[in-house]
């Protein structure tokens, strides 16, 4: 028989996450990555996405955006995950 910690832990996180979803601070902090992306996304759209590009051409620039935004990301993830994986809390970190 399996303990209840898995489902006490994910009930613990639904009740933080209620309660410091009001805070303005916590928001403003877990939104910045996000406003981040957005942002950057939306500028490259305006530079590369030009109505006078053929397909081709905005499909290359496309795949060049998506490296631009998700390999530092990924880059990030591994450092963050070579980090967490040396400590004794590295396998509670990781998931």
């Amino acid at each position: 028989m399996e303990t209840p910690i898995p489902f006490i832990v994910l009930l613990a996180a639904i009740f933080i996450d209620v309660i410091s979803g009001n805070i303005p601070g916590i928001r403003y902090v877990f939104a910045l990555p996000l406003s981040l992306v957005r942002s950057l996304s939306g500028w490259f759209d305006g530079r590369l996405n030009r109505e006078n590009r053929g397909r081709n051409e905005r499909r290359v620039r496309g795949a060049i955006v998506l490296l631009i935004i998700a390999l530092p990301v990924w880059v990030g993830a591994s450092v963050f995950d070579g980090y967490t994986s040396q400590g004794p809390y590295g396998a509670m970190i990781d998931t």
